[in-house]
């Protein structure tokens, strides 16, 4: 599902990308408040944990990466998962995840992109075609606008009972809480639109 952590990059020129840690430094108002931030989420350990770091994970290649716009790569994700279903769009976001966590690469940049598209078993140079238009951008911002409405400002954000019940990184005992709240019957539904209910 489409989600801007940074909706404002949309308004720059399309290769526009901005250094990590200067993102980040703005974000939370300095490098040392990034970093203690990221220290009190265990963001790193935690992957370890999972095992990410036998897939290229680490702390340096989280560090040295490059923000941009989603715009495109949310775009060619919902382009793909028409044309080829959920489980090729898997495969599209999964390169791009690679792409950008271990590689450092920018998810506007169109070799990236052409990489997911090659990932999720398309045609390229379609995909490509397809990327240098705006096909798509209307469907992209109709889901932000309904994020917007229910109040989801976060990655991951998790839904129990059509309730916001948990946004950001939060941790395994957290959200094992809310899952058994929501078993106990404690969530109270927020969101009887049908739409929802897909999220």
């Amino acid at each position: 599902m489409p989600f801007f952590l940074e909706p404002g990059y949309t308004r720059k020129p399309e290769d526009f990308t901005e250094p990590h840690y200067t993102r980040m430094a703005r974000k939370f108002g300095s490098v040392e408040a990034f970093e203690r931030v990221k220290l009190a989420h265990r963001l790193m350990p935690r992957a370890m944990e999972a095992g990410l770091h036998e897939t290229g994970w680490s702390d340096a290649n989280l560090d040295r990466r490059v923000q941009s716009s989603t715009l495109r790569a949310h775009r060619l994700v919902l382009w793909i998962d028409k044309r080829l279903g959920w489980e090729a769009a898997e495969l599209a976001y999964a390169r791009l995840n690679h792409e950008h966590f271990v590689n450092g690469g920018a998810l506007n940049e169109m070799s990236v992109l052409r990489s997911a598209a090659e990932a999720a078993g398309t045609d390229v140079a379609e995909a490509e075609t397809f990327l240098k238009g705006t096909q798509g951008e209307a469907e992209v911002w109709r889901t932000i606008s309904t994020l917007d409405q229910m109040d989801i400002h976060s990655i991951p954000t998790l839904l129990l009972d059509g309730v916001v019940a948990i946004q950001g990184a939060a941790g395994e005992e957290e959200c094992l809480a809310a899952l058994r709240q929501a078993r106990r019957g404690q969530s109270r539904r927020l969101f009887e639109n049908a739409e929802f209910a897909s999220f």
